[in-house]
Protein backbone atom coordinates (compact mmCIF):
# COMPACT_ATOMS: atom_id res chain seq x y z
CA UNK A 1 0.00 0.00 0.00
CA UNK A 2 1.31 3.42 -1.02
CA UNK A 3 0.66 6.49 1.13
CA UNK A 4 1.44 10.17 0.62
CA UNK A 5 1.74 12.21 3.82
CA UNK A 6 0.90 15.89 3.39
CA UNK A 7 2.64 17.82 6.17
CA UNK A 8 0.92 21.19 6.09
CA UNK A 9 2.03 24.03 8.33
CA UNK A 10 3.13 27.65 8.41
CA UNK A 11 6.59 26.32 9.22
CA UNK A 12 8.53 23.04 9.32
CA UNK A 13 9.65 23.45 12.92
CA UNK A 14 12.37 21.00 13.97
CA UNK A 15 10.96 20.81 17.51
CA UNK A 16 8.48 18.31 16.05
CA UNK A 17 11.11 15.83 14.84
CA UNK A 18 9.82 13.28 17.36
CA UNK A 19 6.37 13.41 15.77
CA UNK A 20 7.92 12.40 12.46
CA UNK A 21 9.83 9.48 13.97
CA UNK A 22 6.67 8.21 15.69
CA UNK A 23 4.64 8.59 12.49
CA UNK A 24 7.23 6.56 10.60
CA UNK A 25 7.07 3.82 13.23
CA UNK A 26 3.30 3.41 12.90
CA UNK A 27 3.49 3.42 9.10
CA UNK A 28 6.59 1.24 8.80
CA UNK A 29 4.71 -1.54 6.98
CA UNK A 30 3.72 0.72 4.09
CA UNK A 31 5.43 2.51 1.23
CA UNK A 32 5.34 6.15 2.31
CA UNK A 33 6.25 9.38 0.52
CA UNK A 34 6.18 12.87 1.99
CA UNK A 35 4.96 16.24 0.79
CA UNK A 36 5.85 19.37 2.75
CA UNK A 37 3.77 22.54 2.37
CA UNK A 38 5.11 25.51 4.33
CA UNK A 39 4.97 29.29 4.28
CA UNK A 40 8.74 29.34 3.72
CA UNK A 41 11.55 27.24 2.31
CA UNK A 42 12.47 25.61 5.63
CA UNK A 43 12.15 21.94 4.70
CA UNK A 44 15.78 21.26 5.62
CA UNK A 45 14.71 21.43 9.28
CA UNK A 46 13.17 17.97 8.90
CA UNK A 47 15.28 16.39 6.20
CA UNK A 48 17.29 14.48 8.78
CA UNK A 49 14.28 12.15 8.93
CA UNK A 50 12.30 12.89 5.77
CA UNK A 51 13.16 12.75 2.11
CA UNK A 52 10.47 15.01 0.68
CA UNK A 53 9.15 13.90 -2.69
CA UNK A 54 7.24 17.17 -2.97
CA UNK A 55 7.97 20.59 -1.49
CA UNK A 56 5.71 23.59 -1.90
CA UNK A 57 6.23 27.07 -0.48
CA UNK A 58 2.74 28.49 -0.05
CA UNK A 59 1.75 31.32 2.33
CA UNK A 60 -1.95 30.56 1.95
CA UNK A 61 -4.28 29.15 4.57
CA UNK A 62 -4.77 25.45 5.34
CA UNK A 63 -7.38 24.46 2.75
CA UNK A 64 -5.84 26.62 0.03
CA UNK A 65 -2.46 25.01 0.65
CA UNK A 66 -3.82 21.50 0.07
CA UNK A 67 -5.98 22.51 -2.90
CA UNK A 68 -3.10 24.33 -4.58
CA UNK A 69 -0.81 21.32 -4.20
CA UNK A 70 -3.32 18.79 -5.51
CA UNK A 71 -4.38 21.07 -8.38
CA UNK A 72 -0.73 21.42 -9.40
CA UNK A 73 0.21 17.73 -9.19
CA UNK A 74 -3.16 16.03 -9.78
CA UNK A 75 -2.01 14.52 -13.09
CA UNK A 76 0.74 12.48 -11.40
CA UNK A 77 -0.72 11.59 -8.01
CA UNK A 78 -1.37 7.85 -7.76
CA UNK A 79 -1.44 6.70 -4.12
CA UNK A 80 -3.77 4.35 -2.28
CA UNK A 81 -4.19 6.81 0.58
CA UNK A 82 -3.37 10.44 1.35
CA UNK A 83 -2.96 11.65 4.93
CA UNK A 84 -3.10 15.38 5.56
CA UNK A 85 -1.80 16.39 8.98
CA UNK A 86 -0.41 19.25 11.01
CA UNK A 87 3.21 18.80 11.94
CA UNK A 88 2.43 19.40 15.63
CA UNK A 89 0.19 16.32 15.77
CA UNK A 90 1.58 13.15 17.32
CA UNK A 91 0.13 9.81 16.26
CA UNK A 92 -0.36 7.56 19.30
CA UNK A 93 -1.46 4.28 17.74
CA UNK A 94 -1.81 2.44 14.44
CA UNK A 95 -4.34 3.76 11.92
CA UNK A 96 -7.19 1.35 11.23
CA UNK A 97 -7.37 1.68 7.45
CA UNK A 98 -10.11 -0.96 7.45
CA UNK A 99 -12.44 1.55 9.14
CA UNK A 100 -11.96 4.14 6.40
CA UNK A 101 -14.18 4.84 3.42
CA UNK A 102 -12.44 4.97 0.04
CA UNK A 103 -15.17 7.29 -1.23
CA UNK A 104 -15.09 9.87 1.55
CA UNK A 105 -12.85 12.21 3.48
CA UNK A 106 -12.17 10.45 6.77
CA UNK A 107 -11.57 12.47 9.92
CA UNK A 108 -12.42 12.98 13.54
CA UNK A 109 -15.21 15.42 14.29
CA UNK A 110 -14.82 18.89 15.78
CA UNK A 111 -18.52 19.43 16.45
CA UNK A 112 -21.14 16.71 16.43
CA UNK A 113 -24.81 16.35 17.34
CA UNK A 114 -26.26 12.97 16.43
CA UNK A 115 -26.52 9.26 17.26
CA UNK A 116 -23.02 7.98 16.44
CA UNK A 117 -20.85 6.58 19.21
CA UNK A 118 -17.14 6.15 18.54
CA UNK A 119 -13.88 6.04 20.47
CA UNK A 120 -11.13 8.59 19.70
CA UNK A 121 -13.26 10.21 16.96
CA UNK A 122 -13.46 13.64 18.59
CA UNK A 123 -10.88 16.43 18.55
CA UNK A 124 -12.31 17.63 21.88
CA UNK A 125 -13.48 15.94 25.10
CA UNK A 126 -10.14 14.17 25.60
CA UNK A 127 -7.56 15.12 28.22
CA UNK A 128 -6.25 18.64 27.65
CA UNK A 129 -7.23 22.09 26.48
CA UNK A 130 -10.78 21.25 25.30
CA UNK A 131 -11.62 18.54 27.84
CA UNK A 132 -14.85 20.34 28.83
CA UNK A 133 -16.23 20.43 25.26
CA UNK A 134 -18.31 17.41 24.40
CA UNK A 135 -20.42 16.10 21.56
CA UNK A 136 -24.17 15.83 21.99
CA UNK A 137 -26.39 12.80 21.47
CA UNK A 138 -29.57 13.11 19.45
CA UNK A 139 -31.42 10.30 17.63
CA UNK A 140 -31.08 12.13 14.31
CA UNK A 141 -27.80 13.59 13.08
CA UNK A 142 -28.04 17.37 12.59
CA UNK A 143 -24.47 18.65 12.98
CA UNK A 144 -21.21 17.12 11.78
CA UNK A 145 -18.20 19.42 11.40
CA UNK A 146 -15.05 17.61 10.30
CA UNK A 147 -11.62 18.13 11.83
CA UNK A 148 -9.22 19.91 9.48
CA UNK A 149 -5.94 19.04 11.22
CA UNK A 150 -5.81 15.32 10.30
CA UNK A 151 -7.80 13.64 7.56
CA UNK A 152 -7.39 10.74 5.14
CA UNK A 153 -8.69 10.30 1.60
CA UNK A 154 -8.13 8.53 -1.72
CA UNK A 155 -7.89 9.44 -5.38
CA UNK A 156 -11.64 8.97 -5.60
CA UNK A 157 -12.37 12.22 -3.74
CA UNK A 158 -9.58 13.99 -5.62
CA UNK A 159 -11.23 13.05 -8.90
CA UNK A 160 -14.59 14.21 -7.55
CA UNK A 161 -13.11 17.67 -7.06
CA UNK A 162 -12.75 17.80 -3.27
CA UNK A 163 -9.48 19.68 -3.61
CA UNK A 164 -9.99 21.73 -6.71
CA UNK A 165 -8.60 25.25 -6.44
CA UNK A 166 -10.09 27.25 -3.58
CA UNK A 167 -9.40 30.81 -2.41
CA UNK A 168 -12.36 31.51 -0.15
CA UNK A 169 -12.44 32.09 3.59
CA UNK A 170 -14.63 33.00 6.53
CA UNK A 171 -14.41 36.65 7.50
CA UNK A 172 -14.39 37.18 11.27
CA UNK A 173 -14.15 40.45 13.19
CA UNK A 174 -10.38 40.17 13.41
CA UNK A 175 -9.17 37.96 10.55
CA UNK A 176 -9.84 35.75 7.56
CA UNK A 177 -9.83 32.05 8.36
CA UNK A 178 -10.17 28.62 6.78
CA UNK A 179 -10.97 26.56 9.85
CA UNK A 180 -12.94 23.33 10.10
CA UNK A 181 -16.33 24.93 9.39
CA UNK A 182 -14.99 26.24 6.08
CA UNK A 183 -13.50 22.86 5.14
CA UNK A 184 -16.78 21.07 5.85
CA UNK A 185 -18.93 23.56 3.95
CA UNK A 186 -16.62 23.46 0.92
CA UNK A 187 -16.57 19.66 0.82
CA UNK A 188 -20.34 19.40 1.18
CA UNK A 189 -20.84 22.00 -1.56
CA UNK A 190 -18.70 19.78 -3.80
CA UNK A 191 -20.81 16.70 -2.97
CA UNK A 192 -18.02 14.98 -1.07
CA UNK A 193 -18.93 12.31 1.46
CA UNK A 194 -17.62 12.74 5.02
CA UNK A 195 -16.83 9.76 7.24
CA UNK A 196 -16.12 9.89 10.96
CA UNK A 197 -13.41 7.57 12.27
CA UNK A 198 -11.37 7.16 15.41
CA UNK A 199 -7.64 7.80 15.60
CA UNK A 200 -5.52 8.40 18.69
CA UNK A 201 -3.72 11.73 18.32
CA UNK A 202 -2.05 14.27 20.58
CA UNK A 203 -2.02 17.94 19.57
CA UNK A 204 1.24 19.22 21.01
CA UNK A 205 0.38 22.92 20.76
CA UNK A 206 -2.57 22.60 23.16
CA UNK A 207 -1.76 19.39 25.01
CA UNK A 208 -5.00 17.91 23.66
CA UNK A 209 -5.77 14.21 23.19
CA UNK A 210 -8.45 12.67 20.98
CA UNK A 211 -11.76 12.32 22.79
CA UNK A 212 -14.77 10.11 22.24
CA UNK A 213 -18.10 10.71 20.53
CA UNK A 214 -21.09 10.10 22.79
CA UNK A 215 -19.19 7.66 25.01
Amino acid sequence: MRILILLVSHEMNKIYEENIRILQFYLKNYEVDYCGISNMDDFSNLEKYIKFKYKMVNPGMQLSKVCDFITTYKHELDYDWYIKMRIDLKLLNYINFGALSTKAINARTRKYIGPKKMAFANTTNGIGWWSNIDTQYEPKERLFIMDDSFYIFTNYVIEKGAFDEYNGFLQTKTSRVQHEDVHTSVWLSRNIELNMFGVELYLCKYGQYSGHVNL
